[in-house]
């Protein structure tokens, strides 16, 4: 089975920020991590694959937030509720199958 190549860009990087910081059309249902980014003022894209994260102050311990597990980068031409029944990632796993109210023992 081939799989659909959408390539990860920079402005997928400037989406999911303005999405958690509630600067973009879309809105999280919950949206935890937005206390994180307070500091956070602005991402600008610069091109395919840079982005430019500008702070309010210093604060070297941002890096370690945006390379936490939880930082997810979540694709711009995907919403956030399309994300939650059929989520896509850059790994190599494919997601398969999502069954409600259902857990894996």
């Amino acid at each position: 089975m081939a799989r659909l190549q959408i390539p990860f860009t920079a402005t997928d990087v400037k989406c999911t920020w303005d999405l958690i910081l509630d600067k973009g059309p879309e809105k999280l249902r919950m949206n935890l991590r937005k206390s994180w980014y307070k500091n956070l003022e602005q991402v600008t894209a610069n091109g395919g694959d840079e982005v430019t994260f500008r702070l309010k102050r210093p604060q070297p311990a941002f890096l370690m937030l945006i390379a936490d597990g939880l930082s997810s980068i979540y694709p711009c031409h995907v919403s956030p509720a399309q994300m939650r029944q059929h989520p896509i990632g850059t790994g190599p796993f494919r997601f398969v199958e999502f069954k409600p109210n259902e857990t894996s023992s």
